[in-house]
């Protein structure tokens, strides 16, 4: 009897061995899973979030899953050319580089893990009128052995990126940001130096830098103080998807009289007149809200803006840790 149960179970396992086989020769030799997510903020934020690695952090569900992660960064870790790779106890080793990074439109990745061959992720990003649909997608070759679970392979992964995603929309909605004393306020010409200059999006904190540097520098070779926090205006800004990711701006600082300058230092005055003034409150990502919420108010009261807003950076952000009180300054001057 124990010799027919045992030639029972042997056959069995032989069957459901051939069996299974038999599936994957007719399983695709391919997967493909793909989720997507709508998040009602503006695009700009969540391209911001998929397109460095450092922000990776913030949303991908995998640091839940195994607190081991330790992740190491290469040279570049934002855009075309970023980098980064992990070792884990329990998701495995593994590497990830940015290959194509267009502006608000599509994020190309490689990813190799170490029990795995390379495979490929994307991140799509479609305007719609709340926001920003984001698709994510990752698709590569299977082994043959794999290729009768990729059913399951589908659920398991698409169940991360489900996660990741809703990570990513709680993240991006709920940004702190806030708008206080908004109001149309008049103020006389002032004199200011500045430097123009452009650089990539995600550049902007340390061209910023670096321009005020060089400008505060100048100014304390000559002994001269400025009379406010340093100040940028956008001059061109990419909005749209298919952008040329370049940013030109104005960065300077307001001073007491004109001066002489030199280099590229330049001199320039504001003008006198109303202007629309408010004080945003949060991370500079999110600045947008403020500028929105001025242009409308603008359009519903009649009044028209001439040229970019100046934007007055009030807090260091190196002296106060909380970013609900990073405030800055956005002035817009009014024509009329």
């Amino acid at each position: 009897m124990s010799m027919r149960i045992f030639k029972f179970f042997f056959f069995a396992i032989l069957g459901f061995i051939g069996l299974y086989i038999l599936t994957c020769v007719f399983m695709p030799s391919k997967f493909e899973v793909s989720r997507d997510i709508e998040i009602n903020t503006n695009p700009l934020i969540v391209y911001n979030q998929v397109n460095d690695f450092h922000n990776w952090k913030n949303w991908e569900s995998w640091a839940e899953m195994d607190t081991t992660i330790i992740n190491k960064y290469g040279n570049i870790t934002v855009g075309e050319g970023a980098y980064k790779e992990w070792t884990a106890e329990k998701v495995g080793n593994g590497n990830m580089k940015i290959t194509n990074s267009k502006l608000l439109e599509q994020i190309d990745f490689e990813i190799s893990l170490s029990d795995w061959s390379t495979f490929y992720g994307q991140f799509t990003f479609e305007p719609i009128k709340s926001g920003v649909k984001v698709s994510w997608t990752d698709k590569g070759d299977l082994p043959f052995l794999a290729r009768g679970c990729g059913p399951i392979f589908d659920a398991m992964m698409g169940a991360d990126f489900e996660k990741s995603l809703k990570n990513l929309k709680v993240y991006c909605e709920n940004l702190p940001a806030r708008i206080e004393n908004m109001e149309v306020t008049i103020w006389e010409s002032q004199p200011y130096v500045y430097i123009l200059d452009s650089c990539k999006i995600s550049d902007i904190s340390a061209k910023l830098g670096e321009v005020y540097r060089e400008i505060y520098y100048s100014l304390a070779n000559q002994g001269i103080m400025p009379i406010s926090q340093p100040f940028a205006k956008y001059i061109s800004f990419p909005h749209n998807p298919g952008d040329k990711n370049k940013v030109i701006l104005q960065a300077g600082a307001f001073i007491e009289s004109a001066i002489e300058t030199s280099g590229r230092i330049q001199i320039g005055n504001s003008t006198s007149g109303n202007t629309l003034q408010a004080s945003h409150f949060g991370v500079y990502e999110t600045a947008s809200v403020t500028h929105d919420a001025m242009k409308k108010y603008c359009k519903d009261s009649g009044y028209t803006i001439n040229g970019s807003a100046y934007e007055i950076y009030i807090t260091d952000p190196s002296l106060e840790p909380n970013p609900l009180n990073w405030e800055t300054k956005v002035v817009y001057e009014l024509a009329n």
